[in-house]
């Protein structure tokens, strides 16, 4: 094959990840976090679909087609996310509103089109490959790792919009590359790129009532923030259109009466030089709260670093204060839980305040993941954390039952009994929020009633305790799961109580499919802290429809003529699909442990095991099948058994340190990975076209299927689960010298299709 071959499925690769990525943050921001995990099914499915055309469609091989479809990749990469953003679908009406429906339909056709236009090309240099596919595939993997970093790179250093269109360009030189007269709507497609670099904010804001005027607005690979003017006295703070935090006015008079929604004056006076730690900072009312009440040292941790560019050297310095240059307060980019991992016996008083919101299910592709902040080895974290009579304070909207339950297995663990004892839980009705009181010594029932402000008759709908509790509000769930243990309650629950661990750290999914059996979905409201299983949902939909509807598809040239991939072949590259894309998925869950934003997990290990794939791809043929599949299994024990230790065990190094090491222990595995693959061309030649079809269907299957056995039964069943489909495809791989006996006219192979020239 001509070098041109190779740079141009290097171009397109790094374009397609790299929008998949970008048009997730987008359109998880604009409108619900699972919308994401139907682009990246989107995108697969259309790469399978571009790919069995040249199957179906003899038409579609010929010089002249690829071109073509090319050019249309690149009208739809560059028209698509505009015009989705432009129907006004309102993701959470889907079953209330058929217009609504027909508009997602819509949107599902304009993002899986410029896939399936890019997958009829890299599908037709797959065939023309022949003895040279483990290197083009090689630069396909490359390519796709280094799109990417390049868009997480160009999101964080521009912005969310100016990524989108920027990273088109790699797609537009990956098709300049290619034959024929596209090149002319190439060129157009460049000058309207150019165009519309201009004025991408309006073209990736779709208009909005907002609820007071927009002071700032900053849009990377973390988030979507938007700094409202909400009154003179405070500004708002909103991230993805999901979570909010207030920044408070401060002159600077620490003799000021502020009204804080939670007063924590009693718990920092109690002790003298109070060391307090702020998880999930935010706009800084919490840190302001520890100092006008006397605490001594003041930790802050946020893990969006533009919230803290803002408050210590950007536009909202001024306006709070300049807190975050007092001498008492240290400030840290980080994920919470591992900075209270990192230091033992250190706080009196930990404070949350709402710190985990649908916003961080909004984060990168593959989304659904959560961050760790909430399971029974993060409380343990806190716990470990706290002083001798420290103190640890969570407060949020919906999931203090199943927090509790957490921490209740959490002190158990650590020997703490009885539990129960150092535990409380206070429901906060005015501000239908509840609050969960961890602490080192038991909490007796004199010290609750007025550590926040007095319990009385006359303040009960303003605070009151659902544990320990007076005998009228015994029946209540937090009190239940105290008395009886989470199962017991979770008889009488619409929402899911189980306490969630490392391996299953899915707090937000509190949905319990129970809840739609024989009912009438319209009349449920699409959220999951009501016990609606939305991600469930949307993960079983799109699985029944990609069985339903694509696999059949897959299907169809068994009733054509010519040569065709019998059965074993066929199952080979299903099971290798689901597979590499089963364990993908769940390391970049697993790895947002260590690194703390899945945004930054996907990056690290995408890069990790492409690269690594590309490498294994080369070498594919000179490694015996049994081996690099015994390789793939034991590599998955191997990160089965050593995650949690080596991911934790680096957790006090600095970022760039952990994110190495995400990518230098998903390597390994990543490079056997990318093997199989190339193992099966070699064997059935021009049917690649179909296998590669096959494999794409499969990633979406296999995607699916390892996160709904995550949500149900963790990330380590889910990895079984992988290992299985290696195992089964192992088995399916003809032994050593037989190839893939084709099936069909006279059982010879199709004839090569002319090889593309420029």
């Amino acid at each position: 094959m001509s070098k041109y071959s190779y740079y141009s499925i290097g171009l397109i690769s790094a374009s397609l990840i790299a929008l998949e990525i970008v048009w997730t943050r987008i359109l998880a921001a604009e409108f619900f976090h699972t919308f994401a995990f139907l682009i990246v099914s989107l995108a697969i499915l259309g790469l399978s679909f571009g790919s069995l055309s040249l199957r179906l469609f003899k038409r579609a091989n010929t010089v002249g087609f690829t071109g073509w479809f090319g050019g249309l990749a690149v009208f739809f990469a560059l028209a698509s996310p505009v015009l989705v953003l432009s129907l006004g679908l309102h993701f959470n009406e889907l079953f209330t509103a058929r217009l609504n429906l027909v508009k997602l339909a819509g949107a599902i056709l304009l993002l899986w089109a410029p896939f399936y236009c890019a997958g009829v090309v890299i599908a037709r240099w797959f065939k023309m490959a022949g003895p040279d596919f483990p290197k083009l595939y090689a630069c396909d993997l490359a390519g796709a790792s280094l799109g990417a970093i390049a868009a997480v790179g160009l999101m964080n250093l521009l912005s969310v919009p100016h990524a989108a269109l920027l990273l088109v360009i790699p797609l537009i030189a990956g098709v300049l590359l290619l034959p024929g007269r596209i090149k002319y709507l190439s060129v157009i497609g460049l000058a309207a790129l150019v165009g519309l670099l201009v004025c991408p904010w309006n073209l990736y804001l779709p208009k909005r009532a907002e609820r007071a005027p927009i002071k700032y607005r900053h849009w990377d690979s973390m988030g979507l923030i938007k700094v409202y003017a909400d009154n003179p006295q405070a500004f708002g703070i909103n991230i993805d259109h999901a979570a909010n935090t207030p920044v408070i006015r401060f002159d600077g008079n620490w003799s000021n009466a502020i009204p804080f929604a939670i007063n924590l004056k009693n718990l920092i006076r109690r002790s003298p030089g109070c060391r307090f730690l702020s998880v999930g900072a935010g706009g800084g009312g919490d840190v302001l709260q520890a100092l006008m009440h006397g605490a001594a040292d003041v930790c802050a941790v946020e893990v969006m670093p533009e919230i803290n560019r803002l408050l210590r050297t950007g536009e909202l310095r001024e306006f709070s204060g300049d807190i975050y240059h007092d001498p008492r307060v240290k400030v840290f980019t980080e994920d919470a839980r591992l900075f209270a991992r990192n230091h033992r016996n250190r706080f009196d008083l930990i404070f949350s305040l709402s710190s985990n919101t649908f916003a961080a299910l909004g984060s990168g592709a593959f989304a659904l993941a959560e961050n760790f902040l909430f399971t029974k080895e993060a409380f343990m974290d806190y716990y470990r954390a706290l002083s001798d009579r420290g103190i640890l304070v969570m407060e949020h909207q919906f999931y203090i039952p199943r927090v509790c339950s957490s921490a209740i297995e959490a002190l158990e663990a650590l020997g703490v009994s009885p539990a129960e004892e150092h535990i409380a839980v206070y429901d906060l009705p005015a501000m239908r929020r509840k609050m969960i009181v961890v602490a080192k010594e038991k909490l007796d029932r004199a010290f609750l009633d007025t550590v926040f402000v007095p319990l009385t008759a006359k303040n009960f709908d303003q605070i009151h305790l659902l544990y320990p509790c007076a005998e009228a509000l015994k029946t209540n769930t937090i009190n239940q799961i105290a008395q009886t243990g989470w199962r017991r309650a979770q008889n009488q629950s619409l929402i899911d109580l189980s306490p969630t661990t490392d391996d299953r750290p899915f707090t937000a999914q509190l949905g319990l499919m129970k809840n739609v059996r024989g009912q009438d979905l319209s009349k449920l409201t699409g959220f999951e802290y009501n016990g609606f299983p939305i991600a469930k949902l949307i993960l079983l939909t799109v699985l029944v429809l990609t069985i339903l509807l694509s696999l059949p598809i897959h299907l169809l040239p068994y009733r054509g003529t010519g040569a065709k991939l019998n059965g074993h072949a066929w199952f080979y590259f299903f099971a290798i699909g689901a597979g590499f894309i089963s364990i993908e998925v769940i390391l970049i869950q697993r790895y947002t442990l260590s690194l703390g934003a899945s945004a930054y997990s996907f990056a690290a290990v995408l890069l990790g095991l492409l690269i690594a794939g590309g490498a294994g791809s080369r070498k594919a043929m000179t490694f015996q099948p049994r081996t690099l599949f015994g390789m793939i299994i034991l590599l998955l024990g191997l990160e089965i058994v050593g995650f949690r230790p080596c991911a934790l065990a680096g957790s006090f190094m600095p970022f760039p340190v952990r994110f190495l090491m995400t990518m230098v222990f998903t390597m390994p595995i990543g490079f056997f990975m990318g093997m199989p693959f190339a193992l099966g061309a070699a064997k059935v030649g021009d049917l690649i076209d179909w296998g590669f079809a096959v494999n794409g269907a499969a990633s979406v299957i296999g995607s699916c299927l390892a996160l709904l056995i995550a949500f149900n039964y963790g990330y380590t069943a889910a990895l079984i689960f992988a290992g299985f489909l290696y195992w089964a495809a192992f088995l399916a791989y003809p032994k050593s010298g037989v190839n893939f006996a084709p099936v069909g006219a006279k059982d010879a192979p199709s004839p090569a299709p002319k090889p593309l020239t420029n």
